[in-house]
């Protein structure tokens, strides 16, 4: 693994910065961006899984945007118990402060709240954990069904916990590299977020060694 070479083979595609600076402006949109910045991350992967250099998408297509829809499909599958397990946790810790019965319901509350919060970035860390299995399994068929074969998934995870470990800390990287770009009056995420969306599809092209069962 060359984790240098995932941001120079970006930098070596002619005119690499049109597409970064259009997919962070496609972002800026509510949602829709941000399905389509999935989508985006996808295709690179798709492009770049074979030959070893970076592969940028220039023009935006409907076939990007549907892919980023059913992946994100894929995601809200495995993160949305989670969140029903926070807002649960919420109404209950919001049930002891109303009640205002005294420094025991305070002490539950408070509990609560941050058992609440502790399951929502559970959650949070269970996605970028499995996301390259999400994405490997939807590029087998291209098809949302995969997603509901609970089973398939988690024995595909089983099998590949250590490169899985891999590509969990190369998404926390690309979650820094997207953060950066703070930095530069908020505009800078116009370029930090797609290039880091960019780095992770470059690494996981390149680094396909997770093998998922057969659904």
């Amino acid at each position: 693994m060359n984790i240098k070479s995932y941001f120079t083979e970006i930098w070596q595609e002619k005119g690499w910065w049109k597409s970064i600076l259009l997919t962070g402006l496609i972002t800026l949109i509510p949602i829709l961006g941000q399905i389509y910045l999935l989508g985006w991350l996808f295709e690179i992967y798709s492009l770049n899984h074979t030959p070893k250099r970076a592969m940028l998408p220039f023009t935006p297509t409907a076939k990007i945007l549907l892919n980023g829809l059913k992946l994100a499909i894929g995601v809200l599958v495995y993160f949305i118990p989670f969140l029903i397990l926070s807002g649960a946790i919420g109404l209950l810790a919001n049930f002891f402060y109303w009640t205002k019965i005294g420094w025991f319901a305070t002490l539950i509350f408070n509990l609560l709240a941050f058992i609440r919060n502790i399951s929502f970035a559970v959650g949070i860390l269970a996605v970028l954990l499995i996301l390259p299995i999400l994405i490997i399994t939807y590029d087998q068929r291209k098809t949302i069904a995969d997603f509901f074969r609970v089973n398939h998934i988690l024995k595909s995870i089983a099998q590949n916990l250590q490169t899985l470990a891999t590509f969990f800390v190369l998404s926390v990287l690309a979650i820094f590299i997207a953060s950066l770009g703070g930095s530069f009056l908020m505009i800078g995420f116009i370029f930090t977020v797609p290039f880091a969306a960019a780095f992770y599809g470059n690494a996981l092209g390149d680094l396909s060694l997770i093998t998922v069962s057969e659904p």
